[in-house]
């Protein structure tokens, strides 16, 4: 094998076959009879070999057995190879080789990509993500429930922090055991449809609702994937959706079982939660930090942070 010219940044090995990134671009060589090289083919390669359609944006590279995926910028995922497993992340299992890149299905914009031998796990939404073979538990859970992952899914109880560390811990502080989303410091979103006055309910044990300067601190960046309250009766303020602006002491007050809240972008979620206005700063006019609501917006999750030690020992 020639060697590769300078530029090198990552080289990943999978069983029988090897990938490295170059100039931003991806290069693969060695046994390609699952088409875990890439190239649109089945036929062994003993050179370094361009992967169409991956010549630059390329940030991370992963071989498994015998697939391999990629990081591209702006957080898309890529894989080939291999399916017998449903390892790709398709939606389906096959063992028709995927022999040229191909979008994983369902999920959400990554910021690191891992492959297994026959399955792949990717951090993704503040959260673990994996798929494919689930023979041995793989997917993290029981295999009695099935032994193939055919699209990703969230890990439960794992969480990771932002960028630049990526660290992952286990993730406590909703009250039925399950965490939707994993924030910076501790913050937690919990899903759920319940009124203001219930916001408390949906925290764990040791956790209580968070302020909404608290959400601005540790959100970082990461859309909310559901509707969420926090803790005080904030006030609207503004002309309308991206023109607006929250705050606890001026502006409209909206009804009191209504205040405004953390929304998604769409001011929708899967619960059947709504909020009128959207993206909306926190005392500032400039949007977006994520706040809507008001009006008729009765329900939401909660946001919940870890009580302060102080507070947790007085609730003991």
């Amino acid at each position: 094998m020639q060697p590769i010219a300078a530029g090198a940044q990552a080289i990943s090995l999978g069983a029988f076959h090897s990938c490295a990134i170059v100039n931003g671009g991806v290069l693969c060589w060695g046994d390609n009879q699952h088409g875990q090289l890439g190239d649109g083919s089945i036929t062994q390669r003993d050179q370094p070999t361009p992967v169409p359609g991956l010549e630059a944006g390329v940030l991370a590279l992963s071989a498994g057995s015998s697939h391999t995926c990629a990081l591209l910028t702006g957080g898309t995922v890529k894989c080939w190879g291999d399916n017998t497993d449903g390892q790709i992340g398709i939606g389906t299992a096959s063992s028709t080789p995927v022999m040229s890149p191909i979008d994983v299905t369902e999920l959400p914009a990554a910021q690191a990509v891992l492959a297994g031998g026959l399955h792949t796990c990717a951090i993704a939404d503040g959260a673990i993500w994996c798929w494919g073979s689930n023979l041995t538990g793989e997917l993290a859970r029981d295999p009695d429930l099935g032994l193939l992952g055919l699209v990703p899914a969230q890990v439960p109880r794992l969480g990771c922090a932002g960028t630049p560390d990526l660290s992952c811990r286990v993730a406590e502080g909703c009250a039925d055991g399950s965490v939707e989303q994993v924030f910076d410091g501790n913050l937690v979103g919990c899903a759920g449809a319940v009124a203001v006055v219930d916001r408390a309910s949906l925290c764990g044990p040791g956790y209580q609702p968070a302020t909404a300067a608290q959400w601005v601190a540790h959100h970082r960046a990461l859309p909310p994937a559901h509707d969420y309250w926090t803790d005080e009766p904030l006030r609207y303020n503004g002309t309308g959706s991206s023109a607006c602006f929250v705050s606890n002491t001026i502006g409209t007050a909206c009804e009191p079982a209504a205040p405004m809240r953390v929304c998604t972008s769409t001011g929708m979620d899967a619960e059947g939660n709504h909020c009128d206005w959207t993206n909306c700063g926190l005392d500032t006019a400039t949007p977006d930090q994520f706040f809507g609501g008001c009006h008729t917006d009765l329900s939401a999750g909660t946001l919940c942070m870890p009580i302060p030690s102080a507070q947790a020992r007085r609730h003991r």
